[in-house]
């Protein structure tokens, strides 16, 4: 699944159930499975010491992570739309 999905995903559970930011970040690692999983916990190492870490720059460090150059909507529609 696209990191774009996923994280979309994650937000609309995370309203559905009303989730703050900081319990998302503090369970984030039993959302994701490797090669995320070993990713998280080695940024969380990296940044020890760094006290701005939390859910929305995990998730904007995580994008650019693991983002492809084409997003979901071109992967699935590539070649299939026509014009008007």
């Amino acid at each position: 699944m696209p990191i774009e999905s996923f994280l979309f995903r994650e937000d609309r559970m995370k309203a559905l159930y009303g989730y703050t930011d900081e319990q998302e970040f503090r369970e984030f690692h039993c959302l994701v499975s490797e090669p995320a999983s070993k990713w998280n916990w080695q940024m969380l190492e990296d940044k020890v010491d760094d006290h701005y870490i939390g859910y929305h720059s995990l998730t904007r460090v995580m994008t650019r992570a693991f983002s492809t150059s084409e997003n979901d909507y071109h992967k699935r529609f590539n070649g299939t739309t026509t014009g008007i």
